[in-house]
Formats: structure tokens, sequence, C-alpha cells
């Protein structure tokens, strides 16, 4: 089931995410998604220096798979901060209206 939001076309989408970080509420969050963002890419840095240094230096299984699992850290901080502005963006296309 689609949610407002995903039904809206992209230029009300923009809109609708700038109405949203206007508000009172929406200034609390975007520091805080900022920050997972930031986090993520830097945990893909890093996890590609794993795996280089892994690679240059032979190393072991484990040296991969903790580059594989920071990989997936990364992945989840992505699509969750995704799927929280979708949410909250949602919820105030709800109540405005």
């Amino acid at each position: 089931m689609q949610t407002k939001y995903e039904r809206l076309d992209k230029n009300s989408r923009k809109k609708a995410r700038i109405e949203f970080y206007n508000t009172p509420f929406g200034k609390t969050l975007k520091p805080r998604f900022t920050r997972l963002l930031t986090i993520a890419i830097l945990l893909i840095i890093y996890g590609i220096c794993l795996i280089i240094e892994a690679i240059i230096k032979k190393g072991s299984i484990w040296s991969y798979i903790s580059a594989i699992i920071i990989f997936i850290f990364a992945i989840v901080f992505l699509v969750g901060r995704q799927r929280v502005i979708i949410k909250k963006v949602n919820d105030y296309l709800i109540k405005k209206k």
C-alpha cells in the first residue's frame, strides 16, 4: 500500500519535505537525519578501507567479514533514515489536511 507521500510527484515531494523541515518538529529531526547520513557515509568509507587493507595484506576471512558487517550497518542506517523520513513527512501530510 502506498502512502500519501509516495503518491506525490517529485516536485510535490520536495515541497512537502521543505514544509515539514520548517515545522518545529522537522527542525529537530533534520540534524538527526544528517547525522545518520554522515555516519553511514563514514561507515562505507571505513568498510572500503578495510577491504583494501585486507586485499593488500592478504588478510584473513575475518577481515572481509568485518568489512561486510560494516557495510551492512551502513546500508541499514541509510535505509532506516529514508524510511523514517518518508514516515514522518507522510504523517505531516496527513495531519496537515
